[in-house]
């Protein structure tokens, strides 16, 4: 089973994909444009001992990584075992398990990337922590850098759809905490939205 022919269906299902030969290619994708997911075969040219993959799971910025292959050999399935990798499928593909796969990996990602998201906008309206008479808010921000470190140090060492789901609530609800914690101040609107995101985002996990 080609990767022409996962591409296609794919397509027919409603994903939007772009196919490349090989990791050079993907590179430069992944650096210009915003994914998120990426679909390798694992024997291809420079991948051949998962390198590429290993490179690329190491920045926890880029998209969660589902591996195939056609011919599983011990080396790579146990090298693919200790990787944080959305799922390593076998071909032939079965599509209701690959569809399975591609849904887990790429909500989790989403939701890693708005939470982070909202955590930054945070930092951003409280405004630096040196600004005079602003100590309990230098502590917010610095809570939600820890928060945000934290999350991305988790990201690299944990496959995507084994992160414990309580991780996630109690992340958004510490950060909907330290919100609290600034309601006096005059940025209070601002920040009143951004605490709206996070309730929405914690309601949408709940619902799952």
């Amino acid at each position: 089973m080609t990767g022409m022919v996962i591409e296609g269906w794919l397509r027919r299902n409603g994903y939007s994909t772009t196919f490349v030969p090989g990791p050079p290619e993907a590179d430069r994708l992944l650096a210009a444009t915003e994914f998120d997911l990426v679909l390798s075969d694992i024997h291809m040219p420079g991948n051949f001992r998962l390198e590429w993959v290993e490179r690329l799971l190491s920045d926890a910025d880029l998209p969660p990584v589902l591996l195939i292959t056609g011919t599983p050999e011990l080396e790579t399935a146990c090298r693919a075992a200790n990787l944080p990798v959305a799922g390593y499928l076998l071909k032939p593909v079965d599509f209701s398990t690959l569809d399975d796969a591609i849904q887990r990996a790429v909500q989790e990602h989403r939701r890693r990337r708005e939470f982070l998201s909202v955590i930054e906008d945070i930092i951003r309206t409280l405004g630096p922590a040196s600004e005079p008479g602003s100590r309990e808010e230098s502590n917010v921000v610095g809570r939600l850098k820890d928060l945000s470190a934290g999350l991305r140090a988790r990201a690299g060492r944990v496959a995507v759809g084994q992160v414990d789901a309580g991780a996630w609530r109690s992340a958004v609800t510490d950060s909907i905490a330290v919100i609290e914690k600034t309601k006096h101040s005059f940025r209070s609107k601002e920040l009143g939205a951004l605490r709206q995101r996070l309730q929405q985002m914690l309601a949408g996990h709940e619902a799952r």
